[in-house]
C-alpha cells in the first residue's frame, strides 16, 4: 500500500520559516580548554525566544571522538546555554553538535 502526502503552501512556507531560522543558529563557542576539560556555551537563536509559547527551548549537547561522520553520543538535555566538558583526553579530536 502505498500514501500519498499532498504538502500544502502553508506547510511550505512553514518549513521555509524553521530553515531560516535555524540558519541563524551560531557555532558554539569553546573556551577554558584545559588539558582534559572545556567550556562549551551557546546563545539561542535569533528571535527563537519570542516565538516560543510553551517556555523555554531544551538544547542538547552530543560528542564523537571517531570523527565528524562518527557515532556521537549524548552528554546533555536541558535549558542552559552552557555545559562543562570534562574527561577528554589530551592530544584527541572532538566533535560537538
Amino acid at each position: 500500500m502505498y500514501l500519498c502526502v499532498s504538502v500544502s503552501s502553508d506547510h511550505d512556507s512553514e518549513v521555509k520559516r524553521v530553515q531560516d531560522l535555524l540558519c541563524t543558529i551560531d557555532k558554539p563557542q569553546v573556551s577554558n580548554v584545559q588539558a582534559r576539560a572545556a567550556r562549551l556555551s551557546w546563545a539561542p537563536p535569533a528571535g527563537l525566544l519570542n516565538r516560543l509559547s510553551s517556555g523555554t527551548p531544551v538544547y542538547e549537547v552530543s560528542l564523537s571522538d571517531k570523527g565528524r561522520d562518527g557515532k556521537y553520543r549524548l552528554l546533555y538535555s536541558g535549558e542552559e546555554l552552557e555545559y562543562h566538558l570534562k574527561d577528554l583526553r589530551p592530544a584527541m579530536d572532538y566533535y560537538v553538535r
